[in-house]
């Protein structure tokens, strides 16, 4: 292991250093490195030793370069827009908005469907929540089932009931309802 005399850092001439910039925007020192080699995001200035230093610009060009980023656009085409004067930057992230809102959508129905596929795989009563409550009753709590299941879950009686359970339809749930 070699032994090198460092100086101690040298205050930043006007700005961050690449570290502290880093750090503030959460990404690596490696990632801006990259960044400045390939113009993405220059360091706006540097110190008399030769460090690069972000300024605020710097700072508020990396964030934008951070939610392109994020949205799934290329470095490349992020350097393109952000250095395009022709491009309208509030109406591009207008339409990245919509398709964001769009993705969201279909990921919230996505959650849904896995939500119904592990209602159907779980033995017991096979009704949402707001149709337990709709055929057993106002005062029904949903979580009742989660608790018996807690509770007995591992015994010889649960496992009959939860066979039984499965097959049973919503209409079948209304007419044991009803006669209780």
């Amino acid at each position: 292991m070699r032994s090198e005399h460092r100086r101690p850092e040298e205050p930043p001439a006007d700005g961050l250093t690449v570290g502290r910039t880093a750090a503030l925007v959460g990404v690596s020192v490696k990632t801006l490195h990259h960044w400045d080699a390939i113009g993405l995001v220059r360091p706006g200035g540097r110190t008399r030793s030769g460090y690069r230093v972000y300024g605020d610009d710097d700072v508020a060009r990396l964030h934008r370069v951070l939610v392109y980023r994020e949205i799934g656009i290329p470095l490349s085409a992020i350097g393109r827009l952000l250095d395009d004067p022709e491009v309208d930057a509030r109406e591009h992230l207008r339409r990245q908005r919509g398709q964001l809102v769009d993705r969201i959508s279909r990921l919230e129905r996505m959650v849904g469907s896995v939500d119904r596929m592990l209602l159907e795989s779980k033995p017991g009563i096979r009704l949402t929540p707001e149709e337990q409550v709709e055929i057993f009753g106002a005062d029904w709590q949903p979580s009742w089932t989660e608790e018996a299941e807690e509770r007995w879950g591992g015994t010889e009686q649960w496992a009959q009931y939860a066979e039984r359970a499965a097959g049973m339809s919503p209409e079948d749930w209304k007419d044991v309802a009803a006669t209780t």
